[in-house]
């Protein structure tokens, strides 16, 4: 059985655009709206690893973690005119959860002390590798 701790952060952005219609008169405009998203998360856990198959080279373990998850999530949209002074533009949305997660993992060592890992889990991303160091 082993203890250790996972940090993971994602960030996701991109932008759309979308058209609306107003009426002047008789006439129908139509508007172009643009909106910027960025949505960010955190991840701290605290795991607990339990080896089942070890040996210098090969390490196979499932893993049980517990911790705080941190989200953000902005959106900035711009109108098309100064036609709109009230219109919404900007909020911004924090989030602290906590957070569960599972999985099976498995570390291939290159040497005595440096190696690789991947991970498959749910309560967490879905799959990772990385790189690992044996103390």
């Amino acid at each position: 059985i082993g203890i250790g701790a996972e940090i993971t952060y994602r960030v996701l952005s991109g932008s759309a655009d979308e058209e609306r219609y107003r009426w002047d008169s008789l006439y129908r405009i139509s508007e172009n709206f643009k909106m910027d998203i960025k949505y960010e998360k955190l991840r701290t856990f605290a795991k607990i690893n339990v080896h089942f198959y070890k040996t210098n080279k090969v390490d196979f373990y499932s893993n049980f973690g517990l911790g705080l998850v941190f989200e953000r999530i902005e959106i900035n949209q711009k109108p098309p005119s100064i036609n709109y002074p009230n219109y919404y533009q900007y909020s911004n949305d924090n989030r602290t959860t906590f957070g569960i997660k599972a999985g099976l993992g498995l570390r291939a060592y290159l040497s005595d002390v440096v190696g690789i890992h991947a991970e498959l889990s749910i309560g967490g991303p879905i799959a990772r590798i990385g790189f690992c160091y044996k103390l």
